[in-house]
């Protein structure tokens, strides 16, 4: 449907429909995600979370999320770089918190 609208020069309706077509794959991507990490295919799993991430990079959920699967497969770094926006953010959030503690304890000596 976004060619046929692009080709018509009908682009502001070409972007509208590729955004609700994304807006309809995001659950889709977090339980592929879901499936991944009960399936211990933990690259897999942040593979998949990333995608959900860069596609919806403001919502908190998807970014801890990722967080999380980085975590899962020791990029602490990277973890700790998207916890500390979200603990900010939520500072009364007791799992965004003690995630960021753990990934803390093994990115500082």
């Amino acid at each position: 449907m976004a060619q046929l609208l692009m080709a018509q020069k009908a682009i502001d309706e070409a972007e509208a429909c590729l955004s609700d077509a994304i807006a309809a794959t995001l659950p889709a991507y977090s339980l592929l995600s879901e499936i991944a990490a009960a399936k211990k295919l933990h690259s897999r799993a942040a593979a998949f979370s990333g995608i959900l991430e860069t596609l919806s990079p403001s919502d908190g959920d998807s970014v801890y999320l990722h967080a999380q699967r980085l975590a899962a497969v020791g990029r602490w770094d990277d973890a700790l770089m998207r916890l500390k926006p979200l603990r900010k953010a939520n500072p009364t959030n007791v799992n965004i918190a003690n995630t960021l503690g753990v990934a803390l304890y093994h990115t500082e000596a």
